[in-house]
């Protein structure tokens, strides 16, 4: 039996001006949550350098969190964003060429993400809090959602046509 097609189901609501698919809320959760050791880099020392109250702790928390190994594992993601931003008719080929790439860049960083946790676990340069496993489960759910998710394949497939 066959699966249904769920482009039956679309509306008007999930295409953007141009005519192509919306990035869905989902996705756009998952290239943030990827993104997320730049973010809370940038915001650690954002908040320290502006002396909040709360600037000292947020900016170990992202010592924490973000160790500069893990960095690398938020690149593709960060490709994929400034691709996201990018994307109307009016984008270079390099921009339409990161998009179409998008999807496996993504996998690329959840990929990264758990292989240098695990790594930083394995060789003992890292002592595994709460925070940690929750990024292990987030990341595998991130995987599952890039890997069967038809939309995201159908979204990243799909890109305003290029104007003059």
């Amino acid at each position: 039996m066959a699966e249904p097609d769920y482009r039956r189901n679309l509306t008007l609501d999930d295409f953007d001006e141009h005519g192509c698919l919306k990035i869905t809320f989902g996705l756009w959760l998952v290239i943030v949550y990827l993104c997320r050791h730049v973010v809370l880099l940038v915001l650690g020392a954002a908040s320290s350098f502006a002396n909040f109250t709360y600037g000292q702790r947020g900016a170990n928390y992202s010592v924490v969190f973000s160790d500069p190994w893990l960095l690398m594992a938020s690149a593709p993601a960060l490709v994929v964003l400034f691709a996201a931003i990018r994307r109307t008719p009016f984008a270079p080929r390099l921009v339409r060429t990161v998009w179409k790439a998008g999807r496996l860049l993504l996998i690329l960083a959840t990929m990264l993400d758990l292989t240098i946790l695990g790594a930083l676990a394995g060789f003992g340069l890292l002592t595994i809090q709460t925070g940690h496993i929750a990024q292990g489960f987030f990341d595998l759910l991130c995987l599952l959602y890039l890997t069967g998710t038809k939309r995201v394949k159908d979204t990243f497939a799909d890109f305003p046509g290029a104007k003059d």
